[in-house]
């Protein structure tokens, strides 16, 4: 089995400004913004001030970085320890899971941040190490990583299945689809047991979308991946084909998602503190 090499790279200070200043203007991800503002409130009030945001940027992380440096060695040196022996294996029952095979030579990059997410690049993936660096809280690098990888395979089947079908999938099906598939397969054993990790809920956007079909209680869209997931299983179903099919039910729907997508762009995580949105929010997605 060809599994691909996981480069573990240093903190870099040039490439947290050129993320930061991506991820404070995104026009995919608006909430990151003020995720970024809640976890450095100085940073929100420097910018506040009219000064040119990529110099206030600049000038935050590289003082961070003076403040921070043994912390942040150290960190990113104790995670580099803890991925050798662990990644590997994790990364291997991963893909027997979504039974993907990568080519030879493959090799994905491992690049902390002090962003207090992990966005994810092409044939890059970042882990956020802020957490640890300010409080003491362990990075989960193994975590982050089989959670990435699985969006690596994802896109990678997708691709296949979209050329098979005739169709794209809007991208804010695709967002939904993604991050549910990998909360369902992480939950599932053994990547459950090699990750270390309890009921693992996956990104908050997420944790409150609800399907329902007629005649049924609405089911966590998260659940239900995992109930076609392990019903695919006993019947020998190949994931692939599985996932075509998982992918032309939610192309159904598309729409639906992207009302959905719309609200937690306006919203994000403060929408459950706003009833009706919320409640909104959370209304089933309707399968005929």
């Amino acid at each position: 089995m060809n599994t691909p090499k996981i480069i573990l790279e240093k903190w870099s200070a040039k490439k947290d400004i050129r993320l930061f200043v991506e991820f404070l203007n995104h026009p995919s991800f608006p909430q990151h913004r003020k995720i970024i503002f809640r976890a450095f409130p100085e940073l929100r009030a420097e910018i506040n001030t009219g000064a040119e945001e990529e110099k206030v940027v600049k000038e935050f992380i590289l003082g961070f970085n003076k403040l921070n440096k043994k912390r942040l060695d150290a960190v990113v040196k104790r995670n580099t320890r803890l991925a050798a022996p662990k990644m590997p294996g994790a990364i291997k029952i991963l893909s027997r899971a979504m039974e993907y095979e990568w080519n030879k030579n493959t090799a994905y990059r491992a690049v902390p941040t002090i962003l207090p997410f992990s966005p994810l690049s092409k044939r890059i993936f970042y882990f956020s190490i802020l957490g640890e660096v300010l409080a003491g809280k362990k990075s989960r690098i193994i975590l982050t990583s089989a959670h990435e990888i699985s969006h690596f395979i994802f896109f990678n089947l997708l691709k296949k299945a979209e050329a098979k079908l005739g169709f794209k999938l809007s991208s804010d099906a695709t967002h939904y689809l993604k991050e549910s598939l990998t909360a369902a397969l992480l939950n599932e054993e053994p990547i459950k047991s090699s990750l270390g990790i309890g009921k693992y809920l996956g990104n908050p956007e997420i944790r409150h979308i609800y399907i329902n079909f007629p005649g049924q209680q609405p089911i966590l869209f998260t659940n239900l991946i995992s109930k076609l997931y392990r019903d695919s299983r006993r019947r020998g179903r190949s994931f692939n084909d599985w996932l075509i099919y998982l992918i032309t039910v939610v192309h159904l729907r598309e729409t639906a998602f992207s009302k959905k997508r719309k609200l937690w762009n306006k919203y994000g995580e403060g929408i459950v503190k706003i009833p009706k949105q919320f409640n909104q929010y959370q209304t089933p997605i309707v399968f005929k």
